[in-house]
């Protein structure tokens, strides 16, 4: 009888380290997929994911049931995130891995001058407010998409390289779960590498940012936050609706760009003839 041998280890695809095998788990229904402890960073690899073309193509489109009620959390979250900071109206922010573009509109219907950027996803709600290269960013925001990245350490170094005062991320912190953990989402199998809180602090450590964590959240500065931003940020990405909406409603005064970007729009339709482009009513 074939005996199928488990390879016992393998090679941090952020730190370079040993990572041992951990557990294995069926994703999309018939993968035997092997996941991978590193013995330096902790964090949670899934092996060399070779099943990722068939996870994203059109025939598994999988409906995001709590997109549009985790964006207008995310909406509130990243608005307050830049007040605490003390952004103002001239610093632009990228969310990077973006999507279709809905979180970049509520955060310009938010007065944030918010763009996006996504290499896969078709913007449907931001059309003309994509990045450009070369811009400059005081923030870029990247909310559940690092466990989505293949080869961590190169996509990371992206971010960095766009050398912003803040990039702030959501994905879910990797404390030695086992393989029941729901994180791992095998159905849609698109999940492939989990971060531990001493990941985030190589990753800070190594490009020279601080780190303030926060759960799944976690916000990389350039210059150390002050103690009453680090408790008024816990607020901002905590779990805790009502403290989360009495703490909105304080901060919240800015102006929305929606008349701005309407003009915008106009100009091009007339200027550029975008007028297929722009969905405007």
């Amino acid at each position: 009888m074939e005996t199928k041998m488990t390879l016992e280890k393998t090679v941090c695809r952020l730190c370079g380290s040993d990572s041992l095998y951990r557990f294995s788990k069926e994703l999309l229904g018939k993968y035997d997929v092997k996941f991978y402890h590193c013995e330096n960073c902790a964090s949670l690899q899934s092996e060399l994911p070779y099943w990722l073309d068939e996870a994203y193509s059109g025939e598994r489109q999988i409906p995001d049931l709590a997109i549009v009620q985790r964006t207008l959390q995310l909406k509130r979250k990243a608005y307050l995130a830049s007040k605490i900071l003390k952004l103002s109206d001239s610093d632009k922010i990228l969310d990077w891995g973006g999507g279709n573009g809905l979180l970049v509109r509520m955060m310009r219907d938010m007065g944030l001058d918010a763009n996006l950027y996504d290499l896969y996803a078709k913007n449907f709600y931001a059309v003309g407010f994509e990045h450009e290269k070369g811009c400059r960013y005081s923030t870029v925001t990247s909310f559940e998409t690092w466990e989505h990245f293949v080869n961590p350490a190169e996509e990371i170094n992206l971010f960095f390289e766009l050398n912003p005062k803040y990039i702030i991320i959501s994905t879910g912190l990797y404390e030695s779960q086992k393989d029941d953990w729901s994180y791992l989402t095998p159905v849609s199998g698109r999940h492939v590498f989990f971060y531990s809180l001493k990941a985030r602090q190589i990753i800070a450590q190594k490009f020279g940012y601080y780190l303030l964590n926060m759960g799944s959240f976690s916000i990389f500065s350039q210059s150390k936050l002050s103690f009453v931003q680090t408790e008024l940020l816990k607020i901002a990405c905590s779990k805790k609706s009502i403290a989360l909406e009495l703490l909105f409603k304080l901060i919240n005064k800015n102006k929305t760009l929606l008349p701005s970007d309407r003009n915008l729009a106009l100009t091009r339709i007339v200027e550029f003839n975008e007028i297929g482009k722009i969905n405007w009513p």
